[in-house]
């Protein structure tokens, strides 16, 4: 068996600390053979065909993640009556052959329900791959045209839904996780809290400045052409690996911004003894050490008083 992560470890203490109270709620589930009606249906209908094909999402893409169709929507009924009857895709969350969630999206406005007494899930869990990278997307479509282009991808809920614990476990499962949502307000904020909770070999992936997010870059950036958009999005992730934590800066990049007098870059730690600091170049991305032969000798008071004096004197 393979030794745990640091994730794996503070888990564990916490649920030996912590129980649950009121005992576990109990959530519906569904045989994955029930969707069968469902998925025949979306086979069978052209609207539904065309708004997959609109976002450049093949049907047999759609087949293998399960997705259906239903035309007329109950439970919107009240709050949509006039696009109740309009058509609605069925987006299934699976866990093993078990239907754990649903999600009811409109096909003719950016509208969508769950189903009651259902777990609120993640979609494309099924995609987990312990050897390899997951991708985070948020939003079905986006985990769809990874998935055509052979990338393994999951969709969040969306950026307004808190993740479980139970959510961030499934996430950590792969071997690391490429944060890679939407570009707009929202989304960057639910990617960057993420970034800081997961930590542990994740990643966070911008999008090209003219799209706001995977499907969007298939479409415009790609123009639809999987080969490019394959180029794009391994261009991407290497770009995100490269910053390997929050608030972190390459050294690489640092240095290669055209500044050839490194002392004066404005981005540079200025430390308040004029000798050390003209011999002190740091960057951001630096490594910086502090030794002394004993402790009790001021490494941290030196370090704070620094620190103190660059954000003071030179914000």
């Amino acid at each position: 068996s393979k030794p745990k992560t640091s994730w794996e470890t503070a888990k564990t203490e916490v649920e030996q600390v912590f129980q649950p109270l009121g005992g576990k709620k109990e959530y519906k589930t569904y045989p994955l053979a029930s969707l069968k009606p469902a998925e025949d249906a979306l086979v069978k209908s052209d609207e539904a065909r065309a708004w997959l094909a609109g976002r450049g999402i093949r049907l047999k893409t759609a087949q293998q993640m399960h997705v259906g169709f239903k035309q007329n929507l109950e439970m919107a009924k009240y709050k949509d009556p006039d696009i109740a009857s309009a058509g609605w895709l069925v987006f299934p969350c699976i866990e093993g052959d078990t239907v754990v969630g649903i999600k009811y999206r409109s096909i003719v406005r950016k509208t969508f329900y769950r189903q009651t007494g259902m777990r609120t899930a993640l979609f494309g869990t099924q995609e987990i791959d312990m050897f390899k990278p997951i991708l985070v997307v948020e939003g079905e479509p986006d985990q769809m045209i990874l998935k055509q282009a052979g990338y393994q991808a999951v969709s969040l809920p969306s950026a307004s839904v808190s993740l479980t614990p139970e959510m961030r476990d499934v996430l950590m499962q792969a071997s690391s996780r490429v944060l890679a949502g939407d570009t707009d307000t929202a989304g960057s904020d639910v990617m960057g809290k993420l970034w800081q909770e997961l930590n542990e070999q994740t990643f966070l992936l911008h999008w090209p400045t003219e799209c706001k997010d995977a499907n969007e870059t298939f479409l415009k950036a790609a123009g639809g052409d999987l080969t490019k958009f394959c180029e794009i999005v391994d261009s991407q992730i290497l770009e995100a690996i490269a910053c390997p934590a929050p608030f972190i800066t390459s050294l690489e990049a640092a240095m290669a911004s055209g500044q050839t007098n490194l002392r004066d870059s404005p981005n540079r730690l200025r430390l308040p003894w004029p000798a050390v600091d003209e011999m002190a170049i740091i960057l951001p991305g630096s490594v910086t050490a502090i030794m002394a032969t004993n402790t009790g000798m001021g490494k941290s008071s030196l370090t704070h008083q620094a620190v103190l004096y660059a954000a003071r004197k030179h914000d």
